[in-house]
């Protein structure tokens, strides 16, 4: 078993390392079980305008569904003698810990992206998307706004395009939002230049 100063330690050097854990992805801690649920609002209830006399009339009713996601591990199992981590000039336990917390973030941001739910969580990337507004899209459907060219921004006007993505995101969403990004997708946003002064955006 782990300690909890090792398991301590790896949890902080992940934190540094895992732009999900940065974000402030939530947390939850699973106390009983092997799934974490929780109970879903599904759209909204009909509402209309009637006068005095108008006769009732049964509207939409909104509906609750639920949520359950399976709790999945990762394991690491290196071996070390007491000899060599009481002994050595260096400390390997620190070393094990780093190289293992290392390979967790990677691993774990993997599959938060492109995981397949089999046995680890599934990715963000691996679920249906659409271009339509969340009236009009099945729940668990992603939206996406598409940026006009196949992995790249428009030539004219590139910024626009963040700010439809942004202005997309339902307002209660938009407080505390961040960005994910790949490194080169932010490097061509970083280059984005005011059109008169050529100045950077960013």
């Amino acid at each position: 078993t782990v300690g909890p100063v090792l398991s301590n330690a790896i949890t902080k050097t992940i934190e540094a390392t895992s732009p999900f854990r940065q974000a402030g992805v939530r947390v939850e801690t699973i106390s009983t079980g092997d799934r974490f649920e929780e109970l879903l609002d599904y759209g909204s209830a009909d509402v209309r305008w009637v006068g005095e006399t108008t006769p009732p009339v049964t509207s939409g009713t909104p509906q609750l569904g639920k949520l359950s996601i399976p709790v999945r591990q990762m394991t690491s199992d290196p071996k070390a003698t007491q000899s060599l981590l009481e002994d050595s000039s260096k400390d390997i336990g620190q070393w094990l810990i780093d190289k293992i917390s290392d390979k967790f973030g990677v691993v774990e941001n993997r599959a938060f992206l492109v995981g397949d739910g089999v046995a680890q969580p599934r990715g963000l990337a691996t679920y249906p998307i659409a271009a339509t507004a969340d009236a009009s899209r099945p729940w668990g459907t992603h939206e996406y706004v598409y940026t006009g060219v196949n992995g790249d921004f428009a030539a004219s006007d590139p910024a626009d395009i963040l700010m439809d993505c942004e202005s997309s995101l339902a307002a209660e969403y938009r407080t505390g939002a961040v960005w994910l990004v790949s490194k080169g997708a932010l490097r061509k946003i970083r280059k984005f230049k005011d059109a008169t002064s050529g100045s950077y955006l960013w």
